[in-house]
């Protein structure tokens, strides 16, 4: 998430000079950053729709409409053989995934500054 909210800023200011060079190679890949990741995308998709409900309830029905639309989109993305009763049970765990992306966008400061290194070996307990 570090390094794509890096070549985001770096993209941002190519941006005017792509547009006026009608550079359509680079254009694609500045707006390809702007782009949430899916769980991000589901999850301010559903609190949208949520809070909407409470404060404009005829504009609610176009979020929930969205939300409808954008699940049935990631629906039909996924084979066949990967719907287990798993798979289908950790579906539970989407909420608690969205939380930890989004305390972590707030933690990648400087995170594309520095290597962050894979522990290697076994871990005994």
């Amino acid at each position: 998430m570090a390094s794509q909210a890096g070549a985001l800023v770096n993209g941002v200011k190519l941006l005017p000079n792509a547009i006026i060079n009608k550079n359509t190679d680079l254009l694609n890949k500045i707006f390809q950053q702007f782009l949430l990741p899916r769980v991000v995308l589901l999850g301010f998709t559903g609190l949208f729709a949520l809070v909407t409900t409470f404060f404009d309830p005829a504009l609610s029905l176009r979020w929930w409409g969205l939300l409808g639309l954008l699940l049935f989109a990631f629906a039909l993305a996924v084979p066949d053989d990967l719907v287990t009763k798993e798979n289908i049970k950790s579906v539970r765990l989407l909420p608690l995934i969205f939380i930890m992306m989004i305390m972590n966008f707030f933690r990648i400061k400087g995170a594309d500054k520095h290597f962050i290194h894979t522990q290697k070996g076994i871990n005994e307990k």
